[in-house]
């Protein structure tokens, strides 16, 4: 009676095995396409990632690896004057000229493509551009004037290749600038047309180029990329460059509260803006502004770029 008892007790239990094991495949069966808790949260956390989910915020902008500083070797070419050397509390031409350090922008075999580390001036973009008439015994500026904001045109190329040319280098840094087909291209944006290519020692970057990602900038021209941030040297600062004060977080971008705060001057690009007294600019902020700039204002930076021939001897590693 016994052994009887126990058969029956270990029958009971695979039966009721079986079942559980019935109900377990039923019901995965059943549910096999509804995703799982763990399944939900994997995807959620996916899209929150996405680049294409996040680019056109600007949190994406702070945490992608695109937006983040990118490392770019700089080097030392030519000498202009930029702090105050002599100590008399302003940085001008009695002061001794220093080294001009330099971003390498792109390598390409015997070339280098460079951008001033720094905003080494203070200019207007165009400063032949002011008309004036006398009316009534007063001299002014006529609200109407038709003055051009291409590069072709502008005091501020012949500046660059002209006086700042012979200030910057030696006769042997000369020979190793290249000369450069410049190619001025409109403002797609707004269909204004950037005038005819120039050949230029030195020159501005373009739209196209400050939004270039081949460059390690920003292809979106609304980001505050750091890539772009202009610091002006006090020389630069003394001749009137205007200083934004956006806060700054560590990794970059704007950020309130922040204990870091840059002062960054906005500084110009060779491209048109909106119409033909307008040149677009980079803003303190690292956006772009392809609205433009009144050609003639003085408080916008300069920052010049060149080709360099890199088998030349007359730079160094900064």
């Amino acid at each position: 009676m016994r052994m009887s008892y126990r058969k029956m007790i270990w029958n009971m239990i695979g039966i009721l095995g079986t079942a559980l094991a019935l109900t377990a495949c039923t019901f995965n069966g059943l549910g096999g396409d509804t995703p799982s808790a763990n399944q939900n949260s994997a995807e959620k956390d996916y899209a929150l990632s996405s680049p294409e989910v996040e680019s056109a915020t600007g949190d994406y902008a702070l945490s992608s690896p695109d937006v983040e500083s990118t490392t770019r070797d700089i080097i030392e070419f030519g000498s202009y004057w930029q702090e105050d050397t002599n100590g008399d509390g302003v940085a001008d031409q009695r002061d001794d000229k220093t080294p001009i350090k330099w971003q390498i922008l792109k390598q390409d075999g015997d070339d280098l493509f460079l951008l001033a580390d720094h905003i080494l001036a203070c200019k207007p973009y165009n400063d032949d551009a002011v008309t004036r008439i006398v009316e009534d015994g007063w001299e002014d500026l006529h609200p109407y004037a038709d003055y051009s904001s291409t590069w072709e045109k502008s005091s501020l190329r012949q500046w660059l290749n002209k006086d700042f040319y012979e200030d910057a280098f030696s006769e042997s840094e000369k020979e190793a600038v290249k000369q450069t087909t410049v190619i001025n291209e409109g403002n797609s944006h707004y269909d204004t047309e950037g005038g005819k290519d120039t050949t230029d020692k030195l020159f501005l970057l373009s739209l196209s180029e400050i939004t270039n990602e081949d460059y390690g900038f920003q292809s979106d021209r609304s980001l505050h990329d750091q890539e772009r941030y202009g610091k002006a040297t006090a020389y630069a600062i003394a001749q009137g460059c205007a200083q934004g004060n956006a806060q700054r977080s560590p990794e970059g971008g704007s950020s309130e509260g922040s204990e870091i705060s840059r002062k960054d001057t906005r500084w110009w690009l060779r491209s048109p803006g909106y119409i033909r007294k307008l040149a677009t600019e980079v803003n303190s902020d690292g956006d772009v502004n392809d609205y433009g700039e009144d050609v003639r204002s003085e408080d916008c930076g300069v920052r010049p770029a060149l080709h360099l021939n890199r088998s030349s001897s007359v730079w160094k590693k900064g």
